[in-house]
């Protein structure tokens, strides 16, 4: 029984970290109060999540594998990856969409 109680204070001082270190934001914990009754819920909702991010990801990489990238479409995509990450309240993914949508505005390809 003190292994699972350690493991669960383990759990609980992780989170924190994160939240902390400004990886995660509330809606994250609201995703976590939902509990075991949403659970298929949950689950869709981050399936969903990985899926559209790694399409995001992968559209990025197409358009700056471009000649002329396209800052618009660039725009685009980083608004959907940085609304993807909103609604699971995954905080430092959407301060690194900030991030680069000053770089892309400036049109900074180093950003």
């Amino acid at each position: 029984m003190e292994t699972v109680n350690q493991l669960q204070q383990q759990y609980v001082d992780f989170l924190s970290s994160l939240y902390s270190e400004g990886l995660l934001e509330n809606q994250f914990q609201n995703i976590q109060m939902l509990g075991e009754d949403e659970a298929q819920f949950v689950s869709e909702l981050l399936a969903l999540y990985f899926e559209d991010s790694e399409r995001c990801l992968h559209n990025l990489t197409t358009a700056f594998d471009q000649k002329d990238v396209d800052y618009e479409k660039v725009h685009d995509i980083a608004v959907e990856l940085y609304d993807c990450n909103l609604s699971l309240g995954i905080q430092r993914m959407n301060n690194v969409c900030v991030t680069f949508r000053s770089c892309y505005k400036s049109k900074n390809l180093e950003g």
